[in-house]
């Protein structure tokens, strides 16, 4: 479903910017995740939107990356995000796996779910951070 709804959102705001409201729904979905008391509703809620922009993800990225550096550069800039995720993967893994097992006996999640939460905080300024240098640019030239 997220990548039909992201193939759509690319089509109507630009692959950059759907990248970054994808992102920031990924991270407000896993910010649900701190709700005191969580009902079914708000899981099923939290399933729905995280499903759905983690699925948009990859696709707007490739796309993302195609728009701000241009076709001739496809195959390079696909390589060079998968490769950054696949590094990216190989540190944070091992470091969850160590957080699990020495917090409460690896019953306690909270600090993973923080851990996951902050990197799609950062996902997100970013990302805007890329689209205010995008626009900046597209000031200048005009």
């Amino acid at each position: 479903m997220g990548q039909f709804v992201a193939g759509y959102a690319a089509d109507v705001v630009g692959p950059v910017n759907s990248l970054l409201l994808f992102t920031f729904i990924s991270t407000l979905s896993n910010a649900i995740l701190f709700v005191p008391t969580l009902t079914f509703h708000s899981l099923l809620a939290y399933a729905c939107l995280c499903g759905m922009s983690i699925g948009a993800a990859d696709p707007l990225a490739v796309m993302a990356g195609v728009t701000q550096f241009g076709r001739s550069r496809a195959a390079s800039t696909t390589g060079m995000m998968y490769g950054s995720v696949g590094f990216l993967v190989l540190i944070t893994a091992p470091s969850a796996r160590v957080v699990l097992s020495t917090i409460g006996g690896g019953e306690n999640y909270r600090p993973v779910y923080v851990m996951i939460v902050v990197m799609f905080a950062m996902s997100t300024l970013f990302l805007l951070a890329l689209r205010l240098r995008i626009s900046r640019q597209l000031v200048v030239r005009a």
